[in-house]
């Protein structure tokens, strides 16, 4: 069964390279791009190399009932830090009133769902998280490494995060490792 697709910021450039990489997919049903400052537009006005999309227009709200109501429904957040965070219970309801809540999957690329508590965000953030309640709620990883195969609500990691994550995972399945991995520094037991 396809799932359909609701890519919430389409006209930023993680939004492009999600409709890039789901026009094609063999289980990608209905893709919905959502833009409210490019509401109306051909998707290639805003993304030029997709002219594979040239009759696909950017919505300016998400229509949570398109679709097939028996289909999954997977979520791109592709907005900047903050916007989901501060949209997220609206999304929430609207998914229950369109009765697509239990075979919805959201997945926010932004840093909003990344950490677990609201001292945390605010370190790193340096402001207070619109919602502190559903911090911890996300399931923090990728598909390579398997953690969020069973979940409803996916905070990606950042490009760092994930190049280092992706860098890292053939060691995973070594037993007894028997090394730290250390860049040389201040507190670095390794030789400078």
């Amino acid at each position: 069964m396809k799932a359909d697709v609701i890519i919430l910021g389409a006209s930023g450039y993680g939004g492009g390279e999600l409709l890039r990489l789901l026009s094609n997919h063999p289980a990608a049903g209905a893709i919905m791009p959502v833009s409210k400052s490019n509401a109306g537009k051909c998707v290639t006005e805003v993304h030029s190399h997709l002219r594979n999309l040239s009759n696909v227009l950017f919505l300016g709200e998400p229509d949570w009932r398109a679709g097939s109501q028996e289909s999954p429904l997977v979520i791109f957040a592709a907005m900047e830090n903050g916007r989901l965070a501060s949209l997220i219970g609206s999304v929430l309801t609207a998914l229950e009133e369109a009765e697509r809540a239990r075979r919805a999957v959201l997945i926010d690329l932004s840093g909003d769902f990344r950490l677990r508590s609201a001292d945390a965000y605010r370190a790193a953030y340096g402001c207070d998280h619109p919602r502190p309640d559903l911090l911890g709620s996300f399931t923090y990883g990728l598909p390579e490494a398997g953690a969020i195969a069973q979940a409803r609500f996916i905070a990606n990691p950042g490009c760092f995060a994930t190049a280092v994550g992706l860098a890292l995972l053939p060691l995973a399945s070594i037993e007894n490792i028997g090394f730290i991995l250390a860049l040389p520094g201040r507190d670095s037991p390794l030789p400078r």
